[in-house]
């Protein structure tokens, strides 16, 4: 795939928009788009379109031109990261990338930013360093585009809290995952890189870019974001710096109880109201909506956290949410605090969980084997809805 060229529009709302073509191996072309506010022009530098190309370009095995000269720190960190994805997943390949370097000065005095959602894990990284004055928040990530009435409203109370610390809130939005750049896995590879492409993006603006962590050191797997690959989208003049991988989420959780200015506006959901994408509320039906709620209700702060209605948390409802292999370190931190405040409805109900996931992944497992299967797809997919039947899943 080719980077063939660049151009600058106006954006949606008075922002501008950084416009790149983008021209596949079988001759097809696609513009891949990213805004921001004027006050913040985005870099012309190649570095944020290689690193926005990687992910599609491992998945589907094609290598990467680059019409625009890339910094030459970050050229050698992707070439870094394809060998780290290739040791991860094997499936992943990228034969040569074909960009001029260019070597770039410039990184000290300038500001700390950090990415930042509303969620646990972002709120406990800008409330740790007060130095993180600039908070990034994009639409395209985890919500959808076609949200945008959602994007300002959840803005718009991320734009209080951030006014009440003092600090500045940038907003920003790409149409990336409307092109054919969604069939590289989000979760397993290229949430982390869109993230590291929105930091380049703002490379000749800050020193240093925070991503909050999503697990923590004693649960850490090859992900999307992870402290081994997050810290490669750093360039000469910008470093990326992967935050909060030494606590875990109930420690986050415990952090932010502490303080209560976050309760008030914590957002975790991305699955939105009838699971039609992320949007400024929080279902409170979900897998990742309940375990929070969960954790705010053993630390007694449920009724304060007023994005979620306290009066859908139930022992019963909490008994039935799926864990998959990623979630169970978190339903398990949650068992332990359970019992350690004496909630055994809770401890009780979490061990209902635990067993009854067990069992459906078991089941799961032989679905989508059948799945594979010619004559049996139909009955993997009756298999895999009886085994999640009754249960919080998405």
């Amino acid at each position: 795939m080719e980077l063939l060229r660049t151009d600058l529009r106006e954006g949606d709302e008075g922002s501008q928009r950084l416009v790149g073509t983008v021209r596949y191996d079988d001759g097809s072309e696609e513009e891949y788009w990213f805004e921001s506010s004027h006050d913040y022009p985005l870099t012309r530098s190649g570095s944020p379109w290689l690193a926005a190309l990687l992910p599609l370009a491992a998945t589907i095995n094609e290598s990467i031109r680059i019409s625009l000269p890339v910094d030459s720190v970050f050229l050698a960190n992707a070439k870094a990261l394809v060998r780290l994805w290739k040791s991860w997943y094997p499936w992943t390949h990228i034969d040569s990338i074909d960009a001029e370097s260019e070597s770039m000065s410039g990184k000290h005095g300038k500001p700390t930013a950090s990415f930042f959602s509303g969620g646990v894990d972002s709120f406990f990284t800008v409330l740790k360093h007060p130095e993180a004055t600039h908070w990034l928040v994009w639409l395209g990530f985890d919500m959808p585009i076609t949200h945008r009435p959602a994007y300002h409203r959840h803005c718009a109370r991320l734009l209080h809290i951030a006014s009440e610390l003092d600090k500045t809130l940038i907003t920003g939005a790409t149409n990336l995952r409307q092109t054919r750049w969604r069939q590289a896995p989000w979760e397993l590879l290229s949430f982390g890189p869109l993230l590291g492409t929105a930091a380049l993006f703002y490379e000749e603006h800050f020193s240093h870019v925070l991503i909050p962590s999503s697990f923590s050191i004693q649960h850490l797997h090859p992900w999307g974001s992870h402290p081994l690959s997050d810290v490669l989208f750093s360039s000469s003049v910008m470093e990326v710096v992967h935050d909060g991988v030494e606590f875990t989420r109930l420690e986050k959780t415990a952090y932010l109880c502490q303080t209560d200015v976050a309760l008030p506006y914590l957002h975790v959901c991305y699955r939105g109201q009838g699971y039609s994408g992320q949007d400024d509320t929080n279902c409170c039906a979900c897998q990742k909506c309940y375990r929070t709620m969960t954790a705010l209700e053993l630390y007694g702060k449920l009724e304060k956290a007023r994005l979620f209605d306290a009066r859908q948390f139930t022992r019963d409802r909490l008994a039935s949410v799926f864990a998959s292999e990623t979630e169970i370190p978190f339903l398990k931190e949650l068992q332990t605090l359970a019992c350690e405040k004496g909630r055994q409805d809770l401890a009780c109900a979490i061990e209902e969980s635990l067993a009854r996931s067990r069992r459906s992944r078991c089941l799961i497992k032989i679905a989508d084997k059948l799945g594979g299967l010619r004559f049996f797809w139909r009955f993997g997919e009756k298999m895999k809805k009886h085994a999640l039947a009754g249960m919080i899943w998405r």
